[in-house]
């Protein structure tokens, strides 16, 4: 009987210690996948910065060029929560690829030092439709995005002294709301991690879709009444 109860233990043992070695391994697989993603999004999403700060540096952008800008960029903000969405429902995904990922960094990169936004949406909706779990497309999003927001912050500085297209007091007047901002941004982080969590993956997916076309909808509508002057404080 004593035999029987300790092979029986030691096939319990064994079995618990399989489980434990194979969800370490899936962990540390998804945790490897998630620095190479934020690897790839940084580095790319830093040469599309460059890019874009360059090509502002070099033109001066007239009102309906901004305006094109604009347009451009909640267009496709808007597109990308729209295939999430259709996505959603009919469970069609892309197949991860780095290539994917470095493509999205650089396009994503170049909205985020030509407009100031659009990297967020588009970072986790291209993430999401190449396969990505949610939950980690939107952890990554955030942890690129502070590294390229960083070096877009660097190259506007850079810029500015080079060119002489602004004066150091300007400088300082577009930096003069920066403490308010990063104190709400990271006032909202509990908030928004605790949401995350508690929303189911099948659910957040749809969440993430609608929230996003949701946002380009309202980015595109409000661009164009605030260019034709219909709601002058749409924007």
């Amino acid at each position: 009987m004593e035999e029987g109860k300790k092979e029986e233990e030691e096939v319990d043992t064994s079995t618990l210690k399989g489980k434990i070695i194979s969800r370490y391994r899936t962990f540390r697989s998804k945790l490897r996948r998630d620095h190479q993603v934020v690897f790839l999004l940084a580095i790319f999403g830093i040469m599309g910065t460059i890019i874009s700060t360059i090509i502002t540096a070099k033109y001066s952008w007239l009102t309906r060029q901004k305006f094109a800008i604009k347009m451009y960029v909640g267009f496709m903000v808007l597109f990308m929560g729209l295939f999430i969405t259709i996505f959603s429902f009919v469970h069609l995904l892309l197949s991860y690829g780095w290539y994917k990922v470095a493509a999205l960094g650089i396009v994503t990169g170049f909205n985020k030092g030509i407009s100031g936004g659009g990297y967020g949406p588009i970072a986790v909706s291209g993430q999401v439709i190449c396969g990505r779990p949610e939950r980690n497309a939107i952890a990554t999003t955030s942890s690129s995005e502070s590294i390229i927001s960083a070096s877009g912050v660097i190259c506007f500085i850079a810029s500015a002294y080079i060119t002489d297209k602004y004066s150091s007091q300007q400088i300082r007047q577009f930096y003069f709301l920066t403490p308010y901002l990063v104190g709400g941004a990271l006032a909202s982080v509990p908030f928004s991690c605790y949401l995350t969590r508690l929303i189911r993956a099948k659910y957040l997916k749809i969440c993430v879709g609608f929230s996003t076309t949701a946002l380009g909808l309202y980015s595109v509508c409000s661009t164009y009444l605030s260019y034709y002057e219909v709601w002058t404080g749409a924007e």
